[in-house]
């Protein structure tokens, strides 16, 4: 079973080490205990316009069953993490991007808290 992993963030150096970039800060830091079966995509794009180069590693719906994207959450305590399947983007312009370039909601989505 081969799983993908995203971690959502920004390419520029104003969001290195801000709590915008907590899924790519995350995906960085467990990229080398993640199963080898584990693709892991680090694309220097915005967040906002993610769904594209996604879905350049997603060709399938049964693909993006199999996809985890890990994400900043405004609406979640800092540090709080909810995972969720097959939900809307609740408001997040990456997650949005995803799921219109996929036309899915289902995958995996990994919230970490940013706000407080």
């Amino acid at each position: 079973m081969q799983w993908t992993v995203v971690g959502l963030g920004n390419p520029n150096k104003e969001y290195k080490g801000t709590r915008h970039n907590i899924g790519k800060d995350i995906l960085a830091s467990l990229k080398e205990k993640l199963p080898k079966k584990a693709k892991v995509a680090e694309l220097n794009v915005y967040m906002n316009s993610s769904g594209g180069p996604i879905k350049k590693l997603i060709t399938s719906k049964k693909a993006a069953e199999k996809l985890v994207v890990l994400h900043d959450e405004l609406d979640l305590p800092l540090g709080k993490v909810k995972i969720s399947y097959g939900s809307s983007a609740g408001g997040h312009n990456g997650v949005k991007s995803v799921q219109k370039a996929l036309k899915t909601m289902d995958f995996i989505r990994v919230r970490v808290g940013i706000s407080g």
